[in-house]
């Protein structure tokens, strides 16, 4: 079973996955004395394996799903349904982790073939990362630097930090972390 909570709309979206490729979701109003829990919508996935992880975008609009198949699968949240939207096939089957990304429109998913797969939010496919030795279990970007530098009022300086380079980090079985310039990874 894999989870994603995020806020949608002043609530809180639980994104549930379960073992027998149903993905549901709920939603959570939340008060000192309560947790009043309401089911919105569910659907069986098109996943043959367990459901191994959920990401959901910034809007709670797109619910990304990977399993222990090879298909990495986006769902849209229609008001009261769950539409299959786009699905892209990993090389080889299992993905640990699915990872959706603002800045810059990446979702990441952490393969047991030992390498990053990239797509777009659509899920054309962008790349695929390697370097490890073993299955991936993690990957996340970091933030994009917008907030200036306090108390510095060199306006040069405030531009080379502003222009510091997001990174990915890809954790492995084979127990090694790797630091990915994300910029680099995406060039052409």
């Amino acid at each position: 079973m894999c989870v994603c909570i995020c806020a949608n709309d002043g609530l809180l979206q639980l994104t549930v996955g379960y073992e027998s490729n149903k993905l549901r979701c709920f939603y959570l109003q939340v008060s000192n004395a309560s947790v009043k829990v309401t089911a919105v919508c569910s659907v069986q996935t098109p996943h043959t394996e367990p459901l191994l992880s959920i990401s959901v975008n910034q809007d709670a609009q797109n619910i990304y799903t990977c399993a222990a198949d090879n298909s990495v699968c986006c769902f849209k949240l229609d008001g009261t349904a769950l539409v299959k939207t786009a699905a892209a096939e990993l090389s080889h089957p299992g993905g640990s982790l699915i990872q959706c990304f603002q800045t810059p429109q990446v979702v990441a998913v952490a393969g047991w073939d030992y390498a990053v797969h990239l797509y777009d939010h659509g899920l054309k496919h962008l790349k695929d990362v390697r370097f490890h030795r073993a299955a991936l279990t993690a990957v996340d970007v970091s933030s994009k630097c917008t907030e200036p530098l306090p108390d510095i009022t060199d306006d040069l300086v405030q531009q080379r930090w502003k222009m510091q380079p997001q990174w990915m980090a890809v954790a492995s079985r084979d127990s090694r972390i790797s630091l990915w310039n994300v910029n680099a990874v995406l060039q052409p």
